[in-house]
């Protein structure tokens, strides 16, 4: 039945959509950006255009341990709210970095920096309150539901930023996702709550539901990260693995696309908008029911969780590394072999939710946020070094099919390196650490 926690799930998911529509839609944007024939136009080279498509990244790095801790001490909600506002502040301002001149490009770095750092505290925060709203036996499907506003924002943002800046000119994009990004502040503001505990809204029957579920005993507390522990767990290093490489395919895609439709298979920036959006959409089509799936395995005991979180994360690396192999072989101008294969590469992406994304809440819930935090630290390096890489293989000419071969080929490595160490070391069961009085445990077991 529909409750006050799918309400959550649904903000949480436009929170996930809003947030990487604002991520990505540089990519886009910066095809028009940069166009000569453009009145207002930037005459920055390829290589710095790639710069400009990962600096958010570095902002992103700077603040995503901070926030892991933070979200783990306070909660959710307010961080969420102030990192959608600040994130929505930033994008208003990069089509008023014209005004500055030839070298407004640089205050637009600025703002991708600003707009990384608050990302930062976004997908912690989220993790949080699913980890207090999602009831156990729905997490696959709901915590799925949540994380597929990501994909459906990466298409709607390839879509619309290309139909906007043909049409209205490329700060369209920013002033449109200001205006969602705005909406959904007041929304979270008044329906958005830390946990069930403090909903105005549910009703005494569905909070007794998730909280039995959850173990939840009625008391709260500030908890501190057991850092020591946590780095040195093997199952903990195996998902940290398994983030840097979904990170590097992912985000090389995502970058990458519009360009590589654009420069190899000649496709305008209309028609871009919509053929590269088509990859996400089906990704974001294809999370839910894989959740559903995954929840209705467990609930029948067929398997267990982590063979069933190793299976469905192997079909979403081993998935998209054959179907970028297919890509490679391409031939300049075969926009429909294309886009079928990179259709198919990024929605087998879709396995990894059901699969290793939802292991910080089956092993540690009460730390999800903070290993989420750390994963996408190291993973970061990677959504930084994916674009870059691709910038200095490709050189100066996108075009060539060779070049973007390679491109494609070590993003195939990654997959697979990195797929091998977590099937080898990945453990989702509930881990002892996850005990808030687990140091203190260990020190008695120690004096004894």
């Amino acid at each position: 039945m529909f409750g006050v926690r799918h309400v959550q799930v649904i903000l949480l998911f436009l929170a996930n959509l809003i947030n990487h529509a604002s991520k990505n839609n540089l990519n886009v944007a910066l095809l028009a950006m940069t166009d000569k024939s453009v009145e207002k136009h930037f005459d920055i080279d390829l290589k710095f255009q790639n710069a400009l498509q990962s600096c958010l990244f570095w902002g992103y790095f700077v603040s995503i341990l901070p926030a892991g801790e933070l979200v783990t001490r306070f909660g959710g909600k307010k961080l969420l709210l102030l990192a959608m506002f600040m994130n929505t502040v930033a994008a208003l301002v990069i089509p008023f970095c014209t005004y500055i001149g030839p070298q407004g490009w640089k205050m637009i770095f600025v703002c991708r920096v600003i707009q990384g750092v608050f990302q930062g505290f976004v997908i912690p925060s989220v993790l949080t309150i699913i980890s207090k709203w999602v009831p156990a036996q729905e997490r696959s499907r709901l915590g799925s539901l949540a994380y597929s506003g990501i994909h459906l924002g990466n298409g709607f943002q390839i879509l619309t930023s290309g139909y906007l800046a043909d049409y209205w000119g490329w700060p369209s994009v920013f002033y449109f996702h200001a205006i969602l990004g705005f909406s959904w502040f007041i929304l979270f503001s008044v329906f958005g709550a830390e946990s069930p505990a403090q909903s105005k809204f549910i009703s005494e029957k569905e909070r007794s539901y998730i909280q039995n579920s959850l173990g939840f005993n009625g008391k709260t507390k500030k908890l501190r990260t057991p850092w020591r522990v946590l780095m040195t767990s093997p199952p903990f290093i195996a998902l940290v693995f398994a983030f840097c490489g979904f990170k590097w395919g992912y985000h090389s895609l995502v970058a990458e696309i519009p360009t590589y439709m654009n420069k190899v298979h000649g496709v305008n920036l209309r028609e871009n908008g919509a053929l590269s959006a088509l990859p996400f959409l089906v990704l974001f089509i294809s999370t839910y029911p894989l959740g559903y799936i995954a929840d209705f395995i467990l609930k029948k005991k067929l398997i267990g969780l982590t063979p069933l979180r190793k299976i469905f994360t192997t079909l979403g690396f081993l998935g998209p590394a054959a179907w970028l192999i297919a890509a490679a072989q391409t031939q300049p101008g075969d926009k429909v072999s294309a886009i079928t294969f990179l259709t198919l590469a990024i929605a087998s992406i879709a396995c990894i939710y059901p699969g290793f994304m939802m292991s910080p809440l089956d092993m540690a819930p009460n730390y999800a946020g903070a290993m989420n935090a750390v994963s996408n630290i190291f993973a970061n390096f990677m959504s930084i070094l994916g674009p870059i890489a691709a910038g200095l293989m490709l050189g100066d000419d996108g075009s060539n099919r060779s070049r973007w071969q390679l491109v494609f080929y070590v993003a195939v490595a990654m997959y697979v390196t990195t797929w091998a160490f977590y099937l080898m070391f990945a453990d989702c069961k509930r881990q002892p650490w996850n005990d808030p009085n687990y140091n203190k445990k260990s020190v008695v077991i120690s004096h004894q």
